[in-house]
């Protein structure tokens, strides 16, 4: 479990780190093309400046704990020029975190497999059952619906 751990976190951490570096050296020009402009208006970035110096590394890190914005808090601070010791610590520690927990719900799910097997075959026959029931409903209330309207 270690190995996978500190496999797991070095790669993340190593993969962001050169999406900062990268961004940090291309992003701002990137920033001055129409494309740029498109994907990051000036007041855009002008509000996110502003959210990293209002929370610094917690932003980053926190941010990093999300699983929708993780892939771009390193880029966003690499534009923004956030010192790397600064954003690189607080992605790490996230990363570390995030993942920490990440692998050690993988190892106790496979430790406990066939209880979390049998779970999720009364869990998919109970999504099931409500699948249909929900269908059946929504047929009867259109079918109900059409009636009204022809009458």
């Amino acid at each position: 479990m270690r190995i996978v751990y500190l496999v797991t976190v070095v790669g993340n951490v190593a993969s962001a780190a050169a999406v900062y570096f990268l961004a940090r050296r291309l992003g701002p020009a990137l920033l001055n093309t129409r494309l740029g402009q498109r994907l990051l208006p000036d007041r855009t970035v002008a509000r996110v400046r502003n959210e990293f110096e209002r929370h610094h590394v917690w932003g980053i890190f926190i941010s990093r704990c999300l699983p929708v914005y993780r892939a771009v808090v390193p880029s966003l601070a690499g534009i923004m020029r956030i010192p790397p010791h600064r954003a690189l610590f607080a992605i790490a520690a996230a990363s570390a975190l995030f993942y920490g927990a990440v692998v050690w719900l993988a190892y106790r799910l496979g430790q406990n497999w066939s209880a979390v097997e049998g779970l999720m075959k009364r869990l998919g026959a109970g999504l099931g059952i409500a699948a249909l029931v929900v269908t059946g409903l929504l047929v009867w209330l259109a079918v109900r619906r059409h009636r009204r309207r022809d009458a």
